[in-house]
């Protein structure tokens, strides 16, 4: 098992919440570990865009269900 570690968390801007305190903390997040974020990032662009495509697709670009014709 794992040591056990203490650690802080010190709040930046005064302790603002809600929209606007996310560019300060995804800052902060980037600032950590660009290689972790982008890592943790790509997927989730990657499966959001494969879905779009894929709903695109499946409905049409204007929104209408397309069916197959035989």
């Amino acid at each position: 098992m794992a040591a056990s570690q203490s650690y802080h968390v010190t709040i930046v801007g005064g302790g603002s919440r809600g929209l606007r305190a996310a560019p300060g903390r995804l800052r902060l997040v980037w600032a950590f570990s660009p290689r972790v974020t982008s890592a943790a990032w790509l997927p989730s662009i990657t499966i959001m865009t494969m879905y779009h495509v894929a709903l695109d697709r499946i409905t049409g670009p204007s929104g209408d269900t397309v069916t197959a014709s035989t």
